[in-house]
């Protein structure tokens, strides 16, 4: 049988061999539990009967939506277990998966015959979202998805209600499955299959207009992630709506049952994994609203939406401890968090020093918490009072544009700086974690260029269904040229080239998050409107495509 386990998968190159991806440059993310690794053989490309070669010695960076960053499935339909020896990758059992299926078939006829439905099949689905996406996306503790022990379960279902249900466990399932490769794009196919009947069913829960309990919400955002990331061109169209709806259904999250609990100190075994059950079920809470907000944030500054959600809205402390949310048992919970001597921070008061007086020794701390939830809130705040400005009924005042300009220019290249010397625990470099720079570096053009405005000149038409007139594309090429009047303009084309090298012309081993090929196709049109710029075009009709 072939093991799709990414330490012994394969990608593959231009060439069409494969390459191990330990030796993917991606060194920060390897499983240093999986002693064998250097022992299995390596997995040839589907449809490839050559030997595999040694490994590259430029390999490119990894883009999760990327066909050669994706794991090879197997041709035979038979999968082996995960053995990358964390906790939740062989958590599901037999009756487990048993309950899953009677349940998917209870919201869709899809045929449950094929081999990834296979208990191997649905494991390998849930350890690709934990070693893929859910660093990315860390709304969803893994002793909530699936409890390893008893005594969790119970707390669990005292404390909070009971563990995921399991439409979330289906949506977490198949964005795993979504990150597989074949000749036939099967598992794919059927991963969206299953991800339409979840949002029929999910859309129509009669919870959502009332308060929506946790593990519904959770399943809208893995449900949007995938519409927006991972699915047909139908399923991105859908995410607009997708992610209104989203919006609206955190606003109703009851956070009472989070409130009411208080974490004391536990005297016996059933009362500390009770505290460690209502401690995961706050931060939970804590973390989706501020994912959700970080979500707003790129659905505005890369999708042409509106931002939806201020700063000023998220009333949340950061998270103090990291890796507290990555273990595995009550012990370690309780060993961890008896460390901390330091109360959190809230979120807007880091906001509102980083505006006044933008720091230049920002700790690896700083950039690591929450998915740089700091560097959107900069961002979404910049965003917010170019828009003022751009108000027909407020005063347009050339100053106060210049010190939106220098407050974001001085915090970017301060983060920029600092990326370097995030403190990556032990605990957490065994997930693919994300060392990109692509939404930073776009940040420099994106607060004050939309990406409507690149698109239009750029010629695209419609743009996120719109379509626009002539009139429309001189009106944002004027936008355009008048920023790039401007000093700061220099940084925005040099971080768009940076982004475009980094994909193209140069080895790297960085890790992308699901955003930055969105992230490229956006540099790509800063560098083609710069372009347009250069030759002074002062026809009033847009470019042919």
């Amino acid at each position: 049988m072939t093991d799709i386990d990414p330490s012994c998968a394969s990608h593959a190159t231009p060439e069409g061999q494969a390459v191990d991806p330990e030796d993917h440059g991606a060194s920060n993310w390897r499983d240093d539990r999986l002693a064998d690794d250097e022992t299995r053989p390596l997995t040839p490309s589907v449809g490839q009967g050559s030997a595999p070669r040694p490994p590259d010695d430029n390999p490119p960076p990894i883009y999760l939506q990327e066909s050669q960053s994706k794991i090879l499935a197997p041709m035979d339909g038979q999968y082996d277990a995960p053995s990358c020896g964390r906790t939740i990758c062989n958590a599901l059992t037999v009756e487990k998966r048993i309950e899953l299926l009677f349940a998917l078939k209870s919201i869709s006829d899809i045929d449950i015959n094929d081999g990834i439905f296979s208990l191997n099949g649905m494991k390998q689905g849930i350890h690709l979202y934990a070693r893929n996406i859910s660093i990315e996306y860390s709304i969803v503790h893994n002793e909530f998805l699936l409890p390893s022990k008893k005594e969790t379960k119970t707390a669990m279902e005292e404390a909070v209600g009971g563990p995921a249900t399991p439409e979330l466990l289906w949506a977490v399932i198949t964005l795993g499955w979504a990150l597989m490769r074949s000749d036939n794009s099967r598992e794919l196919g059927i991963a969206c299959e299953i991800q339409r009947a979840l949002r029929k069913a999910v859309i129509s829960h009669p919870a959502l207009t009332l308060s929506p309990p946790l593990s519904l919400v959770q399943t809208f955002f893995f449900a949007l992630v995938f519409a927006r990331y991972q699915g047909t061109r139908e399923e991105y169209g859908f995410s607009v709506i997708f992610h209104s709806v989203l919006l609206d259904a955190v606003r109703r999250l009851d956070l009472r049952s989070s409130q009411n609990h208080d974490i004391s100190a536990s005297n016996t075994m059933a009362s500390l994994y009770k505290s460690w059950a209502i401690w995961m079920h706050k931060e939970s809470i804590k973390r989706i609203l501020l994912q959700t907000f970080v979500l707003d944030v790129k659905h505005s500054l890369l999708h042409c939406g509106n931002l939806t959600i201020s700063p000023a809205d998220v009333h949340l402390s950061l998270p103090l401890l990291e890796d507290a949310w990555y273990l595995n048992s009550a012990e370690e919970w309780t060993a961890a968090m008896s460390l901390v001597k330091e109360n959190s921070r809230r979120f807007i008061s880091i906001l509102e020093e980083e505006w006044a007086s933008p720091r230049s020794d920002k700790s690896g701390n700083d950039l690591q918490s929450s998915s740089n939830a700091i560097l959107y809130g900069m961002v979404a705040v910049a965003r917010g009072t170019v828009k003022q400005r751009e108000n027909a009924f407020t005063n347009k005042s050339a100053q106060s544009l210049e010190m939106v300009a220098d407050t974001m220019q001085r915090y970017l290249k301060a983060w920029d700086r600092t990326k370097t010397h995030i403190r990556v625990s032990t605990t957490i470099q065994s997930f693919l974690w994300r060392n990109c720079s692509c939404m930073a570096r776009l940040s420099h053009t994106l607060y004050e260029i939309t990406p409507m405005d690149l698109q239009i000149v750029a010629g695209k038409n419609p743009v996120e269904g719109k379509f626009h007139s002539a009139a429309d594309y001189m009106r944002s090429k004027c936008k355009i040229r008048a920023w790039a009047m401007q000093r700061r303009s220099l940084s925005g084309v040099s971080c768009a080239a940076k982004v475009l090298r980094e994909r193209f012309c140069s080895a790297s081993d960085s890790v992308h998050s699901h955003h930055c090929l969105w992230c490229l196709y956006l540099a790509s049109m800063r560098w083609f409107s710069g372009e347009v710029e250069g030759e002074g075009i002062t026809s009033g009709r847009p470019p042919k495509d």
